[in-house]
């Protein structure tokens, strides 16, 4: 007695065999994300330049901040 839940071969049920995905096949589909980039891709670049300045600007204020506590003029 069949409960619903065997697995079926792949392609079954639909009237044609499963279209193998290789070059050669006409239904040959390439990855998703080698057609079309993800909007994550295109701003993990700028994310991280951002905070890359801004741990910079940290440095920086920080090292200036420390010079003024102490009461010594910077050279510029």
């Amino acid at each position: 007695m069949k409960t619903g839940t065997e697995r079926l071969p792949q392609g079954a049920g639909n009237g044609r065999a499963a279209a193998v995905n290789d070059a050669r096949s006409e239904f040959f589909l390439p990855p998703r994300g080698a057609v079309h980039e993800s909007s994550k891709r295109k701003w993990t670049p700028l994310f991280f330049g951002v905070l890359l300045g801004m741990f910079v600007l940290l440095i920086v204020a920080v090292i200036g901040w420390s010079f003024w506590l102490e009461g010594y003029r910077l050279p510029w």
